[in-house]
C-alpha cells in the first residue's frame, strides 16, 4: 500500500468519525515524514496534489475548514495592527501625572464644590419657627427651605431602633407643651449614630444640620441629619 493508498484510508476513517481530525493530521505527518526519510526526497506532486484532495474530501469539510482559515486570518491581522497601534501610539507620551490638571479634573472639582456648596446651612432656626413658616404660607416656605440644608434647634424626645435605623423624634418642648401637640419632626438616623444618640437624655437641647424636603402645619420633613451637639 503506497503513501497516497494509506492517506485515503486515513481520510475515510477521519470522515466516518472513527478517527479525529486531530489524529488524521498526526498520522498523515508521520507517513509524509517516513516518506521523506525513506526516499530522502519530498513526496512528488502528484502525490501532494492527491493528499489534497484526500483531505477534503467532504465537500461541507472543505468549506468549513475553508472559512476558518479566512476567519483565522483575519483575526491574527487584526491583532497584529492592534499591537502596531498599541506600540507607536505609545512612542513619546509621558506617563499620566495624575495630579496634573485637565478639563476632566476642573469639572469634577466643580461639581464637589457646588455639592459642598449646596450642603452649606442657609439658616439657623429653631424647629417651631421652621414649622410655624410652613402652617403660613407652604408654597413660600418650600421655595426658601426644600432640598436645602439649615441647622435645625429642638429638644429630644425619643428614639426607637428600626431595623438597621433609628427613629428619632424631636420638637419645641416649650410651644408643643403650650399646645398641647407635637410641633416638631421624625428623623431617622444610621446605625453610626448609636453612641451619640444613647448619650442623649429626655429633652436636651440639641442642634442638628439636616436637609429640608417639606412641611406641614405641625411638622417639617428632615433626612440627612448630622449632629452639631
Amino acid at each position: 500500500m503506497d503513501i497516497t493508498q494509506k492517506l485515503e484510508k486515513l481520510a475515510e476513517l477521519r470522515d466516518r468519525k472513527i478517527i479525529t481530525e486531530e489524529e488524521f493530521l498526526q498520522q498523515k505527518a508521520k507517513l509524509l515524514g517516513s516518506n521523506m526519510q525513506k526516499n530522502n526526497t519530498p513526496p512528488p506532486l502528484s502525490v501532494i496534489e492527491e493528499l489534497a484532495d484526500i483531505e477534503y474530501r467532504n465537500p461541507q469539510q472543505k468549506k468549513t475548514i475553508s472559512l476558518l482559515g479566512k476567519f483565522n486570518r483575519i483575526v491574527g491581522l487584526s491583532i497584529a495592527i492592534l499591537l502596531l497601534w498599541s506600540v507607536f501610539s505609545g512612542q513619546g507620551e509621558k506617563p499620566a501625572d495624575k495630579h496634573a490638571i485637565t478639563e476632566s479634573n476642573i469639572e469634577t472639582d466643580a461639581d464637589l464644590i457646588q455639592t459642598k456648596g449646596n450642603e452649606s446651612p442657609i439658616a439657623n432656626v429653631d424647629i417651631a419657627d421652621i414649622i410655624s413658616e410652613y402652617s403660613e404660607n407652604e408654597i413660600r416656605a418650600g421655595d426658601k427651605y426644600n432640598d436645602k440644608f439649615v441647622v435645625v434647634r429642638a429638644q429630644f424626645s425619643g428614639v426607637q431602633k428600626y431595623g438597621d435605623e433609628y427613629f428619632v423624634t424631636i420638637k419645641n418642648k416649650e410651644v408643643s407643651d403650650a399646645a398641647n401637640i407635637m410641633i416638631g419632626s421624625f428623623v431617622f438616623m444610621p446605625a453610626k449614630y448609636k453612641d451619640y444618640l444613647s448619650s442623649l437624655n429626655l429633652y436636651q437641647s440639641i442642634e442638628w444640620k439636616c436637609k429640608v424636603t417639606g412641611g406641614g402645619t405641625m411638622s417639617v420633613n428632615l433626612t440627612n441629619c448630622t449632629p452639631i451637639k
